[in-house]
């Protein structure tokens, strides 16, 4: 199984933001992927941002991001979209989540700090998955993986997002 090794916890409390999507209901049996990116006070309290991936496909296990690579992959995340490009040492996972804001189901809590984190959560986005391979100085696209409606979405920040209950 791969797991994109990466907690959104840092230290006594949480990110500040993250996003993390799972899917493993692509047309292959086996297939699947692990993504998630962390936003955290950096270096003099600059908002630092570290993606790691992971994705098995085709029998082969990809991984890209983590602690060097991570901290340099391109990511827009909101309660409704995820897009990432992390980088490995030769390979490039990239892709996109999409989720309806009325699916989502928010959950609100106290980190151990004693600030409200309020995370969002659905079982039923859609995703876009590329696996991209370097050679000779490009990027060609190796595989592509889809699934609609049946990839796991979380999306967790410090303000309640608008237009989305909190149940908890």
């Amino acid at each position: 199984m791969c797991s994109s090794d990466l907690s959104h916890a840092w230290g006594s409390r949480h990110a500040d933001a993250w996003a993390h999507a799972h899917c493993a209901a692509f047309a292959a049996a086996g297939d699947h992927v692990d993504v998630i990116t962390r936003r955290s006070p950096g270096p003099a309290g600059v908002p630092a941002s570290l993606t790691s991936a992971c994705l098995q496909a085709e029998g082969e296990q990809h991984r890209a991001g983590g602690a060097a690579l991570g901290l340099v992959a391109e990511v827009e995340q909101a309660p409704d979209r995820y897009v990432f490009s992390v980088r490995g040492p030769r390979t490039r996972i990239e892709g996109e989540v999409h989720a309806h804001l009325e699916g989502l189901v928010g959950v609100g809590y106290r980190d151990p700090d004693g600030d409200r984190v309020y995370c969002y959560r659905t079982d039923r986005a859609d995703i876009r998955v590329r696996l991209l391979r370097r050679s000779r100085r490009r990027w060609q696209q190796a595989l592509e993986l889809s699934a609609g409606g049946c990839c796991a979405y979380e999306f967790a920040t410090r303000t309640p997002v608008p237009g989305v209950e909190v149940v908890l």
